[in-house]
């Protein structure tokens, strides 16, 4: 069984969405194929199930990681945070701003808003084939075929949006890098990010679950890389948190790069370090207890152990006796116990994918293959990524539209 159309778009995720709505828009007939039984699925996972589609400063560079940064910032001009917003109002998503500059919709279902893109899919006449798994792309100079399961869609143009690796239970296992390669691209190798980070030796039992307030600092060769701070929480594997989903992604680019990598924890942010060594001399000198019981106003008892063993400073020593070196050693571990990563955890995990189809074989200006203009890429699927709090739906937006408009405009050209 065949069918044609003029665009064949693998994937209906928010990219792939997008890029038919786009199409569509400008005229083409479009087919948008999902392997699942419903559309969008990742997109309802979001934002704990209430979709943070986007972020006020999503326009900004700097929270997006890419090997060519102005390839990114032409396709966030193309369609910026500011017509995003556009856009779901005028499917019936009213935005709602909360913290850290990151937009929910006033329902706070995710839900409703996979449900919205469905309804502008329906009004466009954009064909959605669901339960449709690609095995095989090809493409000629008289157009594209593209093979599924009992099936082949023959068109004029097709867009891999197929996602990454992050999520698996998703749908996205990484399918979308087979059809690449097949047609010549190369492939970053994928990394997952937006993860939890493992340590090395892990962490006491006893700490596994705890929460706190804390910088997290990720340090490779002796340079401070990046400084996050937000709820830190401590596993047996290692450390979690919004403030290690962020490194992370900066972690994936350095991992094979840096000779020594460190997370530097500090535990004590509302207080600098010449202040800490001055509370703690006070400290010492009007307490006549250990140093365990001394610390044990100043932090969780459960993170008592980790910080003295990172100062090299006896727990059972009274604390009056402590020497300055000592003090300050303590104060120097409060705000900067040094911890190993030697990984994070699996695609299961991730929320994100770090690599993919490398930019120097796709035209920044069309998101179309410089090795065959009859085939696009959007989202996840390209070596770029954003910082967790809806920057890497803002990519998915904007690569999305841009990609689905310019394959049409030549589409449709090519067909009067």
């Amino acid at each position: 069984m065949a069918e044609k159309t003029d665009i064949i778009v693998i994937g209906a995720g928010a990219s792939g969405i997008m890029a038919a709505i786009g199409a569509a828009e400008v005229g083409a007939r479009v087919t948008l194929l999902e392997r699942n039984s419903a559309i969008g699925r990742k997109i309802n996972a979001t934002g704990n199930g209430r979709c943070n589609f986007t972020n006020e400063d999503g326009n900004n560079l700097g929270h997006y990681y890419a090997g060519n940064k102005e390839f990114v910032k032409g396709v966030l001009e193309s369609f910026p945070v500011e017509r995003i917003l556009e856009f779901f109002e005028s499917i019936g998503v009213v935005p709602c701003l909360e913290d850290e500059g990151k937009y929910f919709p006033l329902c706070g279902q995710a839900s409703y808003v996979s449900e919205a893109l469905e309804r502008k899919l329906a009004s466009l006449g954009v064909t959605v084939e669901k339960g449709v798994k690609v095995e095989e792309v090809k493409a000629d100079n008289n157009g594209v075929t593209v093979r599924a399961e009992g099936k082949t869609y023959y068109g004029k143009g097709v867009v891999i949006s197929a996602g990454g690796n992050a999520a698996p239970d998703t749908g996205s296992d990484g399918n979308g890098y087979g059809l690449a390669r097949a047609l010549g691209h190369r492939i970053v190798e994928p990394m997952p990010i937006i993860v939890q980070m493992k340590t090395k030796g892990g962490f006491y039992k006893s700490l596994s679950g705890l929460r706190v307030k804390a910088n997290v600092t990720l340090e490779a060769d002796g340079k401070e890389v990046r400084t996050e701070y937000g709820d830190l929480m401590f596993f047996d594997y290692g450390i979690s948190g919004p403030p290690v989903f962020h490194i992370s992604c900066e972690y994936a680019y350095i991992a094979s790069r840096a000779k020594q990598i460190f997370c530097l924890l500090d535990i004590v942010p509302q207080i600098n370090e010449a202040e800490l060594e001055r509370l703690l001399t006070c400290q010492s000198k009007v307490m006549s207890n250990s140093v365990e019981e001394m610390l044990a106003g100043i932090i969780n008892k459960k993170l008592i152990r980790l910080v003295l063993e990172s100062a090299g400073v006896a727990g059972n020593k009274p604390a009056g006796v402590l020497l300055p070196k000592e003090i300050k050693q303590i104060a120097s571990a409060l705000k900067g116990i040094r911890v190993v990563p030697t990984g994070t955890k699996g695609w299961e995990n991730a929320q994100a994918t770090a690599g993919g189809v490398t930019l120097e074989q796709v035209d920044p200006r069309t998101l179309r293959s410089r090795l065959n203009g009859k085939v696009a890429f959007c989202g996840e699927i390209l070596d770029v990524q954003g910082d967790c709090g809806g920057y890497n739906l803002t990519w998915a937006w904007a690569s999305g539209h841009l990609c689905g408009v310019r394959l049409a405009e030549a589409v449709c050209e090519g067909r009067k």
